[in-house]
């Protein structure tokens, strides 16, 4: 039995589960929950899951409500942070009638180039920002005010999971910050609830956004509202693999709590007050006690005005043409492809686009027009705009890359289409959304820098075909908290045009900059988004806009003027004309279907749409807060002190954790632990203890993590009790081990190489084969026992959101170690390679061999053998090792250990899915996703007396489930 692995696993699912990411990032492959993930395999990970680099600079800014972490160079956005949370305190403290009993811990970064957050009141992990604005496209782009939208969304989360009453307080005093049952929430019903005030306490927030408007009116088009080719309320509960994919939680969390609220913000301040004092998981008697109706009645009212206010949207938009359209993708709700940004080549043969489905992750992919032949060129996370070279031999695109432990920058890379190959042109240089000059010899692209978001601009050279790129020039570099987007060069060349959203503003305008002087104007503003800006053949300005509520195309007529020439039932986004042609007979835009965004063709414009005529009523919203500085509501000027960051007091330990670490033959084994970590992650560590009542003895641990100095060093100890299984006869033996280990991972985008060494010590105390003679001292003990290890591994594998399993890729591991016995010194190999194939339509074969040598075979100290285990069929958490130095994993062997001088097992195994449920028991908190079958082979050889050769083979059927997922 693992005591330390079931120790790890209750505290990372009191970490993880707890955490409510304020973004979804599901178009670019991830999802904000999963930025923890990695501490479910290791309460002491390699690197730090979300990046806070030891070498920073850390300062911390303390109020009388938070106290604030960040870089030295983010000074100016952290003290703008801290004033708007206290704002926050001041405003939602009130409605949720609570208050957190210790200060809030807040870190401010600025290391990715994906607008997120993450909060947990759990062990008061409290609140993480990322600085950077969103991109024009993204779905949280609705906002005014951005820093302002971040902090209200997630200090929304941290004071409605810190609720607590009643029997509750009594358990924090007990086990410490643990036990709140708001943290139990359904994720939909917690980001439901940050998207309203998000939306009521600023003046637009994704509640007004159209693109929420359009989510739902193009279900209502098609038929499928509340339907499973679309989104029910037992699909809401889970993690859901088909557009709107992990947006879900968010655009219909908030659509019920909207509904709730019947226009009262109070009605959530009371849900929430009353939640944290009674039951968990009770949500429709919690709901009905303070609104008189269960989710179920607010989903069926809610569905009733949807659609009627649909259907009087869709009559007006078909009041005047609706714009016809050619699908150039598969509309396939199975697929929910996200077609994004396409770009026509200059040649007019092929168009490139990004591209998200659930078939893999994301990527850039071309479309033969000729054909119809859809091509993958590459990986690719996030970012839209890409550009073709003059002669259409290259793609210039944005993506974003892992550059070492601590950046996700958005960085420039090259595709030929000639040799099918391609290379990065920048490093850590945060450019995106790209565009190329006409004449081939500048790139144009959208620059982040700190808190702003501006335009830069490169010399583009080709040597021998090869392309690469100049220094960064800063072309334009706006406000703090700015953000420029999707920029254009005109037809000559000698301007850029782009879109500029000013913080505060609730618009986004066009701008154009001369190049030659750099000076920038406004070209078209008029109170809406207006974003993609395209240049047709004839060198006319194209732009989208949600003037009348819906994403369209409008043609900039003069200056100051605009007229709408699309005007279709969905929206559109990201236009592209032919380069070629001054006078086009079509354009393409990806356009949106309940199956996500498509790339279409439409005919192009040739007269105006009534703007006025086809406009529709914002969508049903809470009231816009009311924001003015002499407000009486605003708190007093904010007060701080400022000092270089300690690791004090977030060190402290922040719960008591009990569990049951398992259940073996002997009977139930309970513990608890405690463990602490500092707000930046340089020093962590787990103290715990766990008592086996039929036995009547105790293990303990203690586990500690530095990463101050760059690489992670970990320093364990444990007491613990051993039995195995020899020839029959129980052995039971206790074991003092302590262990010593160094690593420093090397991450890229997609893959990660993490070498190690280790110092393990070991002494093993006999004491029989009986219970009782636990109770006496031991009949032997070894003595101490050193041994030096070093290993390595390394692993490039993916999976998409249909996965059952990994599909794609390979992880390998080399391990060796080197036992220093009191007699002779031993050493010992442990190699492993596991490869994933993907047959069709996510069947996964999966190959992998794995095996152990040792220089001896030792007698008295079985660790330092090539050890074949089997399945403990007494054990239910972990019935198998894990693979690793100690030993193999051999299936359909059970209760049965070989201790040899060398073994390897080759296994082969597959996975079939067979039924896509994906639902829910209406508001229960359980979540079916797929069932799939499983089959596997197993051959092992082992060197004992005499070469041994085992098979085995089997196979079933699972349902993956997200059962209390987010307890």
């Amino acid at each position: 039995m693992n005591l330390k692995h079931a120790a790890v696993v209750t505290l990372a699912l009191l970490l993880v589960s707890n955490t409510a990411p304020a973004l979804d990032r599901s178009q670019a492959g991830t999802s904000n929950p999963a930025a923890l993930s990695s501490l479910a395999y290791n309460p002491f990970p390699d690197a730090d899951p979300l990046g806070r680099s030891p070498y920073w600079d850390w300062k911390t800014l303390e109020s009388a409500h938070f106290r604030v972490t960040f870089p030295s160079e983010l000074r100016e956005t952290a003290v703008r942070s801290l004033e708007l949370f206290e704002e926050a305190h001041h405003t939602l403290s009130t409605l949720f009638q609570w208050e957190a009993e210790t200060k809030t811990q807040v870190v401010v970064m600025d290391n990715a180039d994906s607008s997120n957050g993450a909060t947990a009141a759990v062990a008061r992990f409290g609140i993480i920002l990322w600085a950077t604005p969103p991109d024009s496209w993204d779905s949280i782009a609705y906002y005014d005010d951005w820093l302002r939208f971040l902090v209200f969304h997630e200090y929304t989360h941290f004071l409605n999971m810190d609720t607590r009453g009643g029997l509750w307080k009594a358990v924090r005093y007990v086990f410490g910050d643990v036990g709140l049952p708001n943290s139990t929430w359904a994720p939909w019903m917690l980001e439901g609830l940050a998207v309203y005030m998000e939306t009521r306490h600023t003046q637009l927030g994704r509640g007004r956004s159209p693109y929420y408007d359009m989510v739902l009116r193009a279900a209502v088009q098609e038929g499928v509202l509340d339907s499973d080719r679309f989104v029910t309320l037992d699909k809401i509960t889970g993690n859901n693999p088909y557009f709107p994919g992990g947006d879900t939680r968010y655009q219909f969390g908030y659509q019920l709590m909207n509904e709730a609220s019947n226009g009262s913000e109070e009605t959530l301040g009371d849900l929430s007050k009353y939640s944290g004092s009674s039951v968990p998981l009770f949500i429709n008697t919690q709901l009905k006690a303070v609104a008189g109706r269960t989710w179920y009645q607010t989903w069926k009212d809610w569905l009733k005005k949807t659609e009627n206010r649909a259907l009087s949207n869709l009559e007006r938009i078909r009041s005047a043409p609706v714009t016809s359209f050619e699908n150039l993708t598969p509309n396939s709700h199975s697929l929910s492809k996200q077609a994004l940004g396409p770009r026509v080549s200059p040649d007019g043969k092929v168009i490139a686009y990004s591209l998200a489905s659930t078939r893999q992750r994301p990527g850039l992919y071309k479309l033969d027009l000729a054909t119809g032949e859809e091509t993958r060129l590459e990986d690719k996370l996030s970012g839209v705009g890409l550009a073709f070279t003059p002669d259409s031999k290259t793609v210039i695109f944005s993506a974003l890359r892992q550059s070492g432990q601590y950046y996700n920058y958005s960085d420039l890379m090259a595709y030929n289409l000639e040799n099918d190959s391609s290379h990065w042109l920048t490093r850590k240089a945060r450019l995106k959304d790209p565009d190329i000059s006409p004449d081939g010899k500048w790139v144009v692209a959208a620059l982040s820098e700190g808190s702003v978001t501006g335009l830069g601009i490169l010399p583009l050279t080709s040597e021998k075909g090869h392309l690469s790129v100049g220094s960064v020039q800063k072309l334009f570099m706006p406000a703090r908290y700015d953000r420029a987007a999707s920029p254009r060069f005109s037809k000559d060349g000698q301007r850029v045009y782009f879109s500029l959203h000013k913080n505060g503003e609730p618009k986004e305008d066009l701008y154009q900059i001369e190049i030659a002087t750099r000076r920038a104007s406004k070209i078209y503003s008029d109170g809406f988004f207006n974003r993609f800006p395209t240049v047709s053949g004839d060198g006319s300005l194209y732009f989208i806009s949600d003037r009348t509520g819906v994403d369209n195309l409008f043609r900039l007529q003069g200056s100051g003027n605009a007229i709408m020439v699309s005007n279709v039932e969905t929206g559109i986004r990201f236009p592209a004309f032919p380069p070629g042609e001054t006078s086009p007979t079509h354009y393409y835009a990806s356009l949106f279907s309940t199956a996500g965004w498509n790339l279409v063709r439409l005919p192009a414009p040739t007269a105006s749409v009534e703007a006025e005529k086809v406009t529709l009523s914002p969508p049903p919203a809470p009231a816009k807060s009311e924001i003015n500085p002499k407000d009486q509501k605003r708190p007093p000027s904010v007060e701080y002190k400022e000092y270089d960051y300690s690791p004090f007091p977030s060190i402290y330990p922040r719960l008591w954790s009990p569990f049951i670490a398992g259940i073996s033959s002997s009977g139930i084994a309970l513990g608890f632990e405690t463990f602490g970590f500092d707000a930046i992650d340089r020093h962590r560590y787990s103290l715990g203890t766990i008592y086996n009542f039929p036995l009547n003895n105790f293990d303990a641990w203690a586990l500690y993590s530095n990463r101050s100095f760059g690489p992670s060093v970990s320093v364990s100890t444990d007491w613990t009790l051993g039995l195995q299984n020899v020839s029959g006869i129980t052995v039971y033996s206790r074991t003092l081990s302590a262990e010593t280990r160094i690593s420093y991972p090397f991450l890229w985008t997609f893959s990660g190489l993490t070498p190690f060494v280790s110092l393990n010590f070991q002494r093993f105390f006999n004491y029989g084969n009986t219970v009782s003679s636990l109770g006496s001292s031991p009949n032997s003990f070894s003595e101490n026992l050193f041994s030096f290890g070093t290993g390595i591994s390394y692993s490039n594998t993916q999976k998409s959101t249909l996965a059952v399993g990994t599909e794609r890729g390979f992880s390998s591991s080399l391990r060796s170690q080197f036992y220093l016995l009191p007699q002779d010194t031993s050493a010992k190999v442990f190699f492993q390679h596991s490869h994933f194939f993907p047959v069709f339509d996510h069947v996964v074969i999966n190959p992998s061999i794995k095996g152990i040598w040792s220089s001896t075979s030792a007698q008295n100290y079985v660790g330092a053998n090539a050890n074949l285990v089997g399945r403990n069929v007494t054990q239910v958490l972990n019935p198998f090792i894990g693979n690793g130095i100690s030993g193999l994993a051999m299936r359909g062997y059970p209760g049965i250990t070989f201790a040899t001088r060398s073994t390897a097992v080759a296994s082969l195994d597959l996975r079939i899915p067979l039924v896509r449920v994906f639902r829910g028991l209406g508001t229960f908190p359980a979540f079916f996703d797929n069932l799939y079958a499983v089959a596997f082979a197993d051959g092992g050889v082992l060197n004992a007396r005499s070469d041994l050769l085992l098979v085995a083979s089997g196979g079933g059927f699972q349902l993956s489930t997200e059962l209390f997922s987010y307890l």
